[in-house]
């Protein structure tokens, strides 16, 4: 019989669950009880590998405006908390870009794992699907809270790739679909939107 199966190991076997928990989760959400909003909510990536490194973005509405403040926190191996200083938005398209698609999102299906699927050879072709295991990778959590609704979805960007290792005979048979999810979508606008953020050097170091 001809088996094949990937198997990394990392440094805690919590790494290679579906959803991993990460400390800067209970950061974020013990920020968010010191701050009486009318909107709140953050995303968040944590990416995992030789160690474990996030980025938060809390966002918030006060008095209706604006705010935003960022977040770097290293988990492993040594932790290091980065604070910015929050920031005020001159528009409210991250609120509206989460609070308008939150029914999409919560309607939608939720993202497969990644799956192979592999023929085999001793059993008339049959096929057999397998699903490998990382711990490097990245996670993503989207959260918001109001005074009537919530949101909070995750997922992994391991799911949303192509194939194993960019072999042609070890692809990811979810991969259309899980980039079909709406999740994944608003996820690549808020990425982009982010990213004009950090490049416009408008996050300042809080210094003790």
């Amino acid at each position: 019989m001809k088996t094949t199966f990937v198997l990394i190991l990392g440094f805690c076997t919590n790494l290679l669950s579906q959803n991993p928990t990460f400390k800067i989760d209970s950061l974020l959400f013990e920020r968010m009880t010191h701050i009486d909003a009318e909107t709140i909510g953050f995303t968040r990536e944590s990416c995992t590998g030789f160690g474990v490194n996030s980025s938060g973005y809390l966002f918030f509405t006060v008095d209706s405006i604006n705010y935003l403040q960022k977040y770097d926190f290293q988990e492993y191996p040594k932790e290091e908390l980065i604070v910015y200083q929050s920031v005020r938005l001159d528009d409210n398209k991250l609120f509206n870009l989460i609070s308008s698609n939150r029914k999409k999102i919560k309607r939608d299906k939720s993202i497969r794992a990644f799956a192979v699927q592999t023929m085999d050879e001793n059993e008339n072709g049959v096929f057999s699907t397998w699903k490998p295991m990382t711990s490097h990778s990245c996670y993503r959590r989207i959260y918001l809270k109001t005074n009537k609704r919530k949101l909070d979805k995750k997922f992994n960007y391991f799911d949303l790739t192509y194939s194993l290792g960019g072999a042609e005979d070890l692809l990811n048979i979810n991969y259309r679909f899980n980039r079909a999810r709406h999740i994944v979508q608003i996820d690549s606008i808020l990425n982009n939107w982010t990213e004009r953020l950090d490049h416009s050097e408008k996050f300042k170091v809080i210094k003790d």
